[in-house]
């Protein structure tokens, strides 16, 4: 998931979980402002979800769906 602002995260987390979905197993969602910024080298995102790979940077912070 991502979001602009996390006002509405845990409600859509909660619905999620309520249609059967596993946090972490299903979905995830991070905080990209606090992966790159500091980062001076590129960094792997450590995602417990098995089908997205990232990476953030001093300057981003990328997700993929790996299939």
């Amino acid at each position: 998931m991502l979001f602009m602002s996390s006002d509405n995260l845990y409600d859509a987390s909660d619905m999620l979980q309520n249609k059967g979905l596993k946090w972490e197993e299903d979905f995830t969602y991070f905080d990209a402002t606090v992966m790159s910024g500091k980062k001076s080298q590129v960094e792997t995102i450590p995602f417990k979800v098995k089908w997205l790979k990232g990476y953030c940077s001093k300057d981003h912070a990328h997700v993929s769906l790996v299939r």
